[in-house]
């Protein structure tokens, strides 16, 4: 897989799509443990060179290098993005529903209730459903994110959508300005995060976490992509999270106002994501560093380390992350493959780098 220098923004997002990756596959070992019990595994688990490796098993059983439900919906995502040059709702909630009826080891409670309808999705529907049957699959989704996802406030969204970044901030995707770009982006960051969640405080932490990465991968520094991010927050919850960021990782202030330490009560919920990821892109020394101390927080560690990985991912770059865990996800088998149209790794890596083409050694913001 061809590589790219420091300065290019195709180096940052591949970092996007290979941390928020790395991320997951690290965190799943670990997920639903204490922060105490977690620390002790990763130290443990480190190698000689001072590496944790990407082992896998954990609850769920993963292999090493391999995704979870949050990797395997980013997978989707992108997958529908490169082969249909633009974000196209109906397709990818079909791509959503497909993977939800594929007996996935795992699957979050949001997710589940938007993505169960009564319809089954056979396996090669890219060519054989019309336009209509697509659309059909949409509206059943959006109907069960209306009746049962209202008030959801969990990181379902946040965990998948990295990769609409890494696709949206490159120079040619159909946009010829940057705020053309911004803009497209956070239309495609509504409509799928309607695909899952439908509380207004929800689509707009997602669009926050995505103009994050955006400024981030187009070369703004991590506090200026925060503050560019910042200008266009109307919530007050929003605020408070990344605030709070600047200073610690947990605990996390809940809605209720009490607080998590990220490993005890309400791991779930998406503040408690954004804040680690926040507070460790702007302290983080590495890559790796921020990552593991993303994922030593306990609780849902493999969405903390996909979250925080794709931000990392996008202030180090992909040449600042360790050659070894790249090569961990690159060679884990894919789960779906040869469904959604993913058919290999390197072929998600080949469509963002296609994107990029003359943007090499360029700051494009």
């Amino acid at each position: 897989i061809r590589l790219f220098t420091m300065s290019s923004p195709v180096y940052r997002g591949l970092g996007v799509l290979y941390g928020q990756f790395i991320g997951d596959a690290l965190g799943s070992r670990y997920e639903f443990e204490s922060g105490t019990i977690v620390k002790n595994k990763l130290q443990a688990d480190r190698d000689s060179s001072g590496l944790v490796p990407l082992l896998g098993e954990g609850p769920f059983g993963y292999g090493p290098g391999m995704v979870t439900d949050d990797g395997e919906m980013a997978m989707s995502l992108l997958s529908s993005c490169l082969s249909h040059e633009v974000f196209d709702p109906s397709s990818v909630a079909c791509a959503y529903v497909r993977w939800a009826q594929s007996n996935p080891p795992d699957i979050g409670n949001t997710c589940r209730g938007a993505l169960t309808i009564r319809e089954k999705i056979p396996k090669d529907w890219p060519n054989q459903f019309t336009q209509e049957q697509k659309d059909k699959v949409r509206m059943a989704v959006e109907e069960n994110v209306r009746n049962r996802n209202k008030h959801s406030l969990s990181n379902g969204s946040l965990m998948r959508q990295s990769v609409l970044t890494a696709v949206y901030a490159a120079n040619d995707f159909g946009a010829s300005t940057k705020e053309n770009a911004e803009k497209f982006l956070l239309s495609a960051v509504e409509f799928d995060t309607l695909l899952t969640h439908s509380n207004p405080v929800a689509i707009e932490a997602t669009k926050t976490y995505a103009l994050i990465l955006f400024h981030l991968v187009r070369g703004k520094t991590p506090e200026e992509a925060i503050e560019s991010a910042l200008s266009t927050v109307n919530s007050k919850e929003i605020r408070s999270l990344v605030d709070a960021a600047r200073e610690k990782a947990v605990p996390v202030t809940l809605p209720d106002g009490s607080a998590s330490n990220g490993d005890d009560s309400n791991i779930g919920y998406f503040g408690v994501s954004l804040q680690i990821a926040v507070h460790y892109l702007l302290h983080a020394s590495s890559f790796s560093s921020g990552v593991e101390s993303a994922v030593a927080i306990g609780g849902d560690t493999d969405t903390n380390g996909c979250i925080a990985g794709a931000l990392l991912g996008a202030r180090f770059g992909q040449e600042g992350i360790p050659a070894e865990w790249i090569q961990s996800v690159e060679k884990a088998p894919l789960r779906l493959k040869g469904e959604n149209g993913i058919e290999s790794f390197e072929q998600m890596v080949e469509g963002i780098r296609k994107r990029y083409d003359g943007t090499e050694g360029e700051n494009v913001e």
